[in-house]
Parts: C-alpha cells; structure tokens; sequence
C-alpha cells in the first residue's frame, strides 16, 4: 500500500492530494467533496467515521471502532495529505499501517500514556491528534464525517459476502 501512495505521489502535480484505499466499494463524490471542502489546515487530515453513521446504513456490518471521550469511531479510507509529509512520515506510516486493525497495539506503539487514556475511556480526538503531531513532526487532524460509506471497506472474503448478502437482500425488497 505505502509504495502504491510513494508512486503515485511521485507524479502528483498538487502539493496536497487526496488518497483512497482501493478495497472501498461505496465511496461517493460527495464524501470526497465533504473532506476536500471541511478539512483543515494540516499536513494530513484523516476523517472519522461516528459508529452510529455506519450502523445506520449498514446495520449489524462488523467494522473496528475506537471508543474515545467524543464518541465511538471507525478509520476513513481516505486521507488528504500534503506530500512533504511522507517522505518525513514513511517509517512510522509504515509501522501504523501495519497495525491498522488492531486498536490496542496501535495505541501502545503510538505511547503507554495514549493507551492507558483509551483504557479509561479518556481519550479524546484532541489527544490523538497531539499525539500524531509529535509523532510525525506536523500538524495532522482528524475530521469526523457523517459519510459512512469513508469508513467502509472490504478487507476480506467475509466483507465481499456481506456486500452480496446485502445487495440480495435490498433487491429482494
């Protein structure tokens, strides 16, 4: 995944582009436009998705959440970042990827103390944030969205089943 983006970013014209995951069979121009139009400043924005959002679209799909003091959120499949930062970022980016789909390992490698707050629930979206920051060297925010279609992806056979099962089950309606 993180040589597909270095390639690409390689011939990017713009120094700030907006990266999509290949497996997010739902992602509409609208969410796009949400993010492009509602980011803020910061060299990567990555939106959140509210639990409840997803759920209400897609009842009973299995994503992975992150219960923080703001609310219970899943990861978009689509960042906007500015390319100055990933050449700086690549050694960490490397390593969250790697542990994308497990909360808890991510939360230790990213600080005992950012784990223990999401333990007690005290985490919040701004510590995150500070967090990233210090991490990577530069101002990253996170953008809750009300597009459940940014926090949705099909990362294994069971998800493309559960796609099917869903599109038979809407055309039997």
């Amino acid at each position: 995944m993180l040589a597909n983006l270095e390639s690409g970013l390689a011939v990017a014209r713009s120094g700030r582009v907006v990266v999509a995951s290949g497996d997010n069979p739902f992602i509409t121009p609208e969410a796009v436009r949400d993010l492009l139009e509602r980011a803020p400043e910061a060299a990567l924005v990555y939106p959140i998705v509210p639990r409840a959002a997803v759920e209400a679209r897609w009842p009973g799909m299995r994503r992975t959440y992150a219960r923080l003091r703001d609310g219970v959120f899943t990861g978009g499949n689509l960042i906007l970042l500015d390319k100055a930062l990933f050449q700086r970022a690549l050694p960490m980016a490397r390593k969250i990827v790697a542990l994308r789909k497990k909360p808890l390992a991510l939360a230790g490698t990213v600080g005992w103390g950012v784990l223990l707050k999401l333990l007690l629930g005290r985490l919040t979206v701004a510590d995150v944030e500070r967090r990233a920051e210090q991490l990577f060297g530069m101002p990253m925010r996170a953008l809750v969205t009300e597009y459940p279609e940014v926090g949705v992806d099909a990362d294994s056979e069971e998800d493309v089943r559960w796609f099917e099962e869903g599109d038979a089950r809407a055309n039997r309606s």
